[in-house]
């Protein structure tokens, strides 16, 4: 009977009533799961026990809802993680870290479970950035506050990458600690370069297009001085130049005149 409850609903209480199980076959049931045993001369004793089944069933159906909710919270956490490319870190006074989820292993380019430690971070840091990742720590432990900041990291296997970090200290009955997040921005960096880079193009463009209309314009002008130019030098001025020289002569010349 018992296997069948065991198979069809374990979280069932079951309770052995007998007269003859003897205490070491009873220590053994319970051993493989049995909730308890109540001796037939000892038949008062069957309610109180009933109660504490009950009460401790319940108890274990709470903590596995309770578990149960905090698998799927941590699952929705991570997912969530993965999505936003956040990981997340926690210090404690010494510098130590405490705590450190997966995704934040994928930002830094390590594999889960890899020794990890602020030294080991600080190492993974830019040189460049080293200074403001040091200074952004002075910051966090004298006001309390990591405020958001940007820094590149190098991984392993040299590739460069853009993190936003940010963080808080937080205070319980440990002590003190430092939470916080990253993040890796890196495809947003990346395009916004791009879009600068697409600007700055776009603008030599638009500047190199009105010099070349201003050229034209200036071009276009002269050659217009030029055919005017050329049609006073060769058109009007020798039309002008021989009525002049016919004016002269019919001035000067009485054949000429008429």
């Amino acid at each position: 009977a018992f296997q069948v409850v065991q198979q069809t609903c374990p979280h069932v209480p079951f309770i052995i009533v007998s007269g003859t199980i003897g205490e070491e076959n009873a220590v053994e049931l319970i051993k493989n799961g049995v909730t308890d045993y109540v001796l037939k001369d000892k038949l008062f004793t069957v309610v109180p026990k009933i109660k504490r089944a009950l009460k401790e069933a319940s108890e274990r159906r709470e903590k596995s809802w309770a578990e149960q909710n905090l698998r799927k919270s941590e699952r929705r956490l991570s997912e969530a993680q993965v999505i936003t490319k956040i990981g997340s870190w926690e210090i404690n006074q010494q510098g130590e870290l405490t705590a450190c989820s997966n995704m934040m292993y994928t930002i830094l380019g390590l594999q889960p479970g890899t020794q990890l430690s602020y030294q080991v971070f600080l190492g993974l840091v830019h040189p460049e950035d080293t200074p403001l990742v040091m200074k952004a720590q002075e910051t966090a432990v004298a006001t309390g506050r990591l405020e958001p900041f940007v820094f590149r990291i190098l991984t392993r296997q040299g590739e460069e990458r853009y993190v936003e970090g940010r963080g808080a200290m937080r205070r319980d009955n440990d002590g003190v600690s430092f939470i916080g997040t990253c993040q890796d921005i890196t495809e947003k960096v990346k395009a916004e370069q791009q879009l600068q880079a697409y600007s700055e193009q776009i603008s030599r463009e638009r500047v190199e297009h009105q010099r070349k209309l201003v050229r034209a314009s200036i071009e276009g002008q002269e050659k217009e001085r030029a055919d005017i130019g050329r049609e006073l030098h060769d058109n009007i001025n020798q039309i002008l130049a021989v009525t002049k020289a016919y004016v002269d002569a019919a001035l000067n010349e009485d054949e000429k005149r008429e």
